[in-house]
């Protein structure tokens, strides 16, 4: 039989892929049944540190990242968090000052994220959140 003889019913799941298949999986495009990636392990918050002395750049690096590939794509943002030395309105105005960007993933590693305000200096910590896939 081929698929589009099929009018009614199901498929088994053994046919469409390899691996077992069962609620906790879904069917990649190279036909295999996989575990998705846990979502913890792929979000998460970096704190950028731009010291006591207000200054216009900040850099940290997101280590532990072991599924992550060189092709993964990172997205990093800043919204209304706290720290010890600034409010949820600092991290606001941050996140309309600051360019946060991050660098090219390192396979199995992590990224780095860079943090610049051109005509602003920010001092203290500001929450980073990044979320990859």
């Amino acid at each position: 039989m081929h698929a589009k003889q099929i009018t009614a019913g199901t498929v088994g799941a053994a046919r469409l892929g390899s691996g077992v298949a069962d609620a906790t999986k879904f069917l990649r495009g190279d036909q295999t049944w996989q575990a998705p990636t846990a979502a913890a392990e792929n979000t998460g918050i970096a704190i950028l540190d731009f010291g006591s002395a207000p200054q216009t750049d900040a850099t940290v690096a997101v280590t532990g990242q072991a599924g992550i590939l060189a092709t993964s794509k990172v997205q990093v943002w800043i919204q209304g968090d706290t720290t010890a030395e600034n409010t949820e309105a600092d991290h606001l105005l941050a996140g309309q000052i600051l360019g946060v960007a991050a660098g090219i993933p390192v396979a199995g590693t992590g990224f780095t994220i860079d943090a610049s305000a051109t005509r602003f200096l920010v001092a203290g910590a500001i929450k980073a959140r990044w979320a990859w896939q």
